[in-house]
């Protein structure tokens, strides 16, 4: 019980920061020659993705990446889809990372 606490309270610390990080802030990272700070928001943001469809925190999975899907293509995936739609870079990068996975791969 104590161990599902801790995790319960590290999971709402870090989704407090992830809500403090915009489309905007998201954009300006991915967009530079050296994406390191995209490259590691987004994958903190597919790896709790996994995790809270992986304990079942979710009533259904929501988004299937295929098995090679690598770190560069979920780059450019989000940042076309942050390019394709400016007025919604005001929206937590969360969010928006989330949106563009759904519309991609969907789970059938």
């Amino acid at each position: 019980m104590k161990q599902l606490a801790c995790t319960l309270c590290c999971l709402l610390a870090l989704s407090n920061q992830a809500l403090a990080v915009t489309g905007e802030d998201l954009y300006t990272w991915c967009s530079q020659d050296d994406p390191g700070m995209c490259n590691g928001y987004l994958l903190g943001s597919i790896g709790t993705l996994s995790t809270l469809q992986g304990w079942k925190r979710v009533k259904k999975n929501f988004v299937c990446l295929p098995p090679d899907f690598t770190d560069r293509q979920l780059r450019e995936l989000v940042l076309a889809d942050l390019q394709a739609h400016p007025d919604r870079r005001q929206l937590s990068g969360a969010s928006l990372t989330l949106n563009a996975l759904l519309k991609a791969f969907p789970c059938r």
